[in-house]
């Protein structure tokens, strides 16, 4: 699993202190707070899953703001006080597992005790989500004790006594939500301007054409990675609105081309589709020869992302993805001219038709994590990426900093003490 980071709040000793904690170490202080150490391991495992997918979603969702969590139940609580070997054994035998629904982690709410009776979310906030679904719940004998919506804690207890696993309690609470692990990313370290840029495509035939060719990818370079190069046409740059989907595509870009079955022909461009269909888009799992293009291929890393869209091609592709919603053009030379900026997940098509690529693994100093030193005399720290956001403290020149990997276009979080905070790139020297 990916050492994912979380900026904890600390406010009950008055601190407001910013901590930032790997996910899981976090967990160990959380799963205490929430549940008795001294129930059975597979309750305070659904708990580990549940509080993991909840602290994961709000990292996704928070990263504008000066932190993810707070340690009280606003969020859900943290008290490492409370760690115990019984809640450590539960957190790491559910290692990086999270729910998820359509690839997107799930609103894992949970509450104390429902009373015999799930409450929905429509029930509860207005809102019609199809996996925190009203039911009866017999297991749950304990008095009502808290908002009732999602994996009741003392129902969790119950289930788990009479012998049902955790797998069991989670696909109870959250029916047709799927159990896997967080999505593995490459580790981001610390690198030198115009690093490595990898790049997925559906390239060419074995013969070197666009058509005619044998089903399935004969020579192992028909879809393929890539170093980052310039197209003699330009680029375009094309990103996912929401991160993880871009990781997700990613994903399915590299399984694509692992699978020997997947070959190049833009006569047959669509019957990697087809196939890919047929397996939920996991395009590892596709086990019949068949064939797609550069624009087809990104077409189905998409669709494994959840993101249904029309049959495009590079001429048609920008307005195809950007009508969608789910993705964003960008135009300014330092997205299209060189690879220091680009993120996994971001797409590159020709500006006229003719090619498109995706970003399986990023560069500098978009994906920086390290040092950096302050370069103006006093620059301003603050809540979030604009200069509409509160300061929260000022830096010097020659401070040092760390850069947690956290961005946003021509800013960056760094971290220095109990500060965590924004700053803009400009005023940063990456070491």
């Amino acid at each position: 699993m990916a050492d994912v980071k979380i900026r904890v709040k600390i406010t009950r000793d008055k601190s407001n202190q910013i901590k930032v904690l790997t996910l899981e170490e976090y967990l160990r202080g959380v799963v205490p707070a929430e549940m008795y150490s001294s129930w059975h391991t597979e309750a305070l495992k659904s708990q580990a899953v549940a509080a993991r997918t909840y602290a994961y979603k709000r990292i996704l969702s928070e990263k504008s703001k000066a932190f993810d969590v707070d340690d009280t139940t606003n969020t859900q609580a943290y008290v490492p006080a409370k760690i115990s070997d019984f809640t450590d054994a539960a957190v790491k035998a559910t290692s990086g597992e999270i729910l998820t629904y359509n690839r997107k982690p799930i609103d894992s709410v949970f509450t104390a005790s429902n009373g015999g009776n799930v409450v929905s979310a429509k029930q509860r906030w207005g809102n019609d989500i199809p996996y925190l679904i009203a039911k009866p719940d017999p297991m749950d004998k304990h008095k009502k004790s808290g908002h009732g919506v999602g994996l009741s804690q003392y129902g969790a207890r119950a289930r788990a006594d009479k012998g049902d696993s955790y797998k069991d309690i989670l696909a109870f609470y959250y029916p047709g939500a799927t159990l896997g692990q967080i999505p593995v990313e490459k580790e981001s370290k610390p690198m030198a301007i115009n690093s490595k840029v990898i790049l997925a495509n559906a390239s060419i035939d074995e013969r070197g054409k666009i058509t005619g060719g044998a089903s399935g990818d004969q020579t192992a370079k028909e879809v393929t990675t890539r170093e980052w190069y310039l197209h003699d046409k330009g680029w375009v740059m094309i990103r996912p609105a929401d991160a993880f989907k871009g990781q997700l595509m990613a994903n399915a870009a590299i399984a694509g081309c692992n699978n020997p079955n997947i070959g190049y022909d833009q006569n047959q461009r669509n019957t990697l589709y087809e196939q890919a269909k047929k397996v939920n888009f996991e395009l590892s799992k596709v086990d019949v020869k068949c064939e797609t293009d550069c624009s087809a291929f990104i077409r189905v890393c998409a669709a494994y992302a959840g993101i249904t869209l029309p049959d495009f091609n590079t001429s048609t592709m920008v307005t195809a993805l950007t009508s969608s919603g789910y993705f964003t053009k960008h135009i300014d030379p330092k997205y299209t001219t060189k690879p220091d900026f680009l993120n996994i997940g971001d797409i590159l098509v020709t500006k006229t038709k003719g090619h498109t690529v995706i970003v399986v693994e990023n560069g500098s100093p978009a994906s920086f994590k390290g040092k950096a030193e302050v370069s103006g005399s006093s620059v301003n720290v603050r809540t979030g990426p604009s200069t509409d956001d509160e300061i929260i403290a000022i830096f010097r020149r020659g401070n040092v900093v760390e850069v947690t990997g956290n961005k946003a276009d021509g800013w960056h979080e760094v971290a220095k003490g109990n500060v965590v905070g924004w700053m803009s790139d400009k005023y940063l020297k990456f070491i």
